[in-house]
């Protein structure tokens, strides 16, 4: 039996510190101008807009996360051991980016609403980034594994793991660290918008790999043969429904709004879930001009990931410590199609435009996340 316990503290990355240095007033001068007269000269672009600055939180918290787990490690027969551990993990004030020079809201039948031509907190600016603390992250999972050790030429390892991974931030800057997540927080003055899964949240996830050493005996040619394989099976990604634009008007289109859901509608199509239709748009409604939608962040799923390698390897010993070793590779064997998440937008699937028309496409998947079979041919000389 073993565990373990750590607090390890995380200093904010360099391109954290950079933005703020590099393109901020008075250094920088950035503004945005709304349908400047054409021509558009370098005279018109020096006045009329609005500047925009991005800023670091002044006095930071330190940033860090713990991490513990458990495991209990029982040795089997057939010279194999069985493990099986909990594994968790806390983190607190984790860094992540806003537009902090919102639009202050009025509150209408008990929800946050933003009047038309709304004012940004500080008007005499546009966009505020921030850089700031206040993030959170919370992780739990249970991991199974069985090893066998090598006899009589064979090895196999496997391992299977649940967990679940919540946040309301999976990136530390305001960019998409995962492509599956959305750059800049929803409302920095209510961070609770965005906890839900985090961008990286896979369920389920099994590997499977083993190696073999055929039994062939004879003149060198026929001895020194080996097979492997590797399966990886996994649930999908999550990813969220979104608004592009400014549909909220709370006067900032770096937090794409979402919108509400539809009484009584499944989420899943009617003849199950297909590349043309993995989800249902119907199930989600315009939550109207002004509001912000009700549907939480990562609450949409996308489609799983299974695939087998195969290696068949050759080694040929040479004279003293020389060899020669000659692979045949072949990756995805299966040619099995993985399908990616149905993506249309940088910050999501987005769902209606920020006039609220339904976007056609909308839960169509148009790629898939992993290459058709693909085949190689590998020779190695070691000395």
């Amino acid at each position: 039996m073993r565990g373990g316990y750590g607090i390890f503290y995380e200093e904010p990355l360099f391109y954290q510190y950079r933005s703020p240095i590099f393109r901020a007033l008075p250094f920088v001068d950035r503004a945005v101008i709304t349908r400047p007269a054409l021509p558009v000269t370098l005279a018109s672009l020096g006045s009329g807009g609005v500047p925009e600055n991005e800023m670091m939180q002044y006095d930071l918290d330190p940033a860090y996360m713990q991490q513990y787990n458990v495991n209990v490690q029982r040795q089997l027969r057939w010279d194999s051991a069985l493990t099986i551990a909990y594994i968790g993990s806390k983190g607190t004030d984790l860094m992540g980016s806003a537009d902090v020079n919102l639009a202050i809201p009025q509150i209408v039948n008990g929800r946050e609403f933003f009047p038309a031509n709304p004012v940004r907190r500080n008007p005499n600016f546009g966009t505020l980034r921030m850089n700031i603390q206040g993030f959170h992250s919370r992780y739990n999972g249970m991991s199974l594994g069985w090893v066998k050790r090598q006899s009589h030429g064979l090895q196999v390892q496997s391992s299977y793991t649940y967990g679940h991974s919540m946040d309301n931030r999976s990136g530390s800057g305001g960019r998409q660290e995962f492509r599956n997540g959305q750059a800049r927080a929803f409302d920095p003055y209510n961070l609770e918008l965005d906890w839900g899964r985090s961008d990286f949240d896979v369920r389920h996830n099994v590997v499977l790999d083993s190696t073999y050493l055929l039994p062939f005996h004879g003149p060198s040619v026929v001895e020194g043969w080996q097979v492997s394989a590797i399966g990886t099976f996994a649930s999908g990604v999550p990813f969220s429904a979104i608004i592009p634009g400014d549909s909220d008007r709370d006067a900032s289109t770096d937090n794409v709004n979402r919108p509400d859901l539809a009484p009584g509608v499944s989420i899943k199509p009617a003849g199950g879930q297909t590349p043309e239709h993995w989800f249902n748009p119907e199930a989600f409604v315009f939550p109207g001009a002004g509001f912000r939608g009700r549907v939480g962040r990562n609450t949409l799923q996308g489609p799983g990931l299974a695939t087998v390698d195969l290696a068949i390897v050759k080694n040929q010993t040479l004279s003293g410590k020389r060899s020669v070793q000659l692979r045949l590779e072949v990756f995805n064997l299966l040619n099995r199609a993985n399908f990616d998440i149905p993506f249309n937008d940088p910050d999501g699937e987005a769902i209606f435009d920020d006039q609220g028309n339904r976007i056609p496409t909308a839960g169509k998947i148009f790629a898939t996340s992993t290459d058709a079979r693909e085949m190689q041919i590998a020779l190695r000389f070691v000395f």
